[in-house]
């Protein structure tokens, strides 16, 4: 602080060489926090969906056996129907599937709708029936077929997230495939 001398007066203040020296440390120091902000903002975006995908599948899972019926899980676009197709980044339902024709009938309620990912986001699903079931049902029992969500972001593959899902109908999270391979990333 320079301190000038006017009449018995001092004034404090900063020199213009201290006050760019501290606007040049910030902006190094902001420089070098902006991109692990950036990663940690996007491995949470990950994690909000990879929470909400096992809260889906408990909830299928736990309404099956309290129903003692069978519980759909299934890509949405219109949060009313199933869709097919792997690309679930769109939404999905949750519903009670009473006549048992894998798809929601207008007097089956719908228990859960997950709305559709964060721009970014990519989520597939992958199951194990025929032909690549693209849904799941949970019977009664609480089993369900083997399948697996693949969650990935901008950041490709080395960042990417599955929830597996066994035959139990209990979810799991991992950082490679249910065959031990590393996850893939739509293009």
């Amino acid at each position: 602080m320079d301190c000038t001398r006017t009449i018995g007066r001092c004034r404090p203040g900063f020199s213009l060489v201290e006050l760019l020296t501290t606007f040049a440390i910030t902006g190094i120091m902001i420089s070098l926090a902006i991109p692990s902000f950036y990663q940690h903002l996007q491995t949470n975006r990950i994690r909000i969906h990879i929470n909400g995908i096992v809260a889906g599948l408990h909830l299928a899972r736990a309404e099956a056996i309290r129903r003692n019926g069978t519980v759909m899980v299934c890509a949405s676009r219109d949060r009313d129907s199933c869709t097919g197709g792997t690309d679930w980044s769109r939404g999905w339902i949750v519903f009670a599937d009473a006549n048992r024709n894998n798809r929601r009938d207008r007097d089956e309620p719908v228990l859960h709708i997950h709305s559709p990912a964060s721009p970014g986001i990519q989520i597939d699903f992958n199951g194990a029936g025929r032909n690549g079931d693209r849904w799941l049902h949970y019977r009664p029992t609480g089993s369900a077929k083997n399948g697996t969500f693949t969650i990935c972001d901008r950041r490709g593959a080395a960042h990417a997230r599955a929830v597996i899902l066994y035959r139990t109908g209990r979810p799991r999270v991992a950082t490679r495939s249910a065959n031990g391979k590393p996850l893939q990333c739509r293009a």
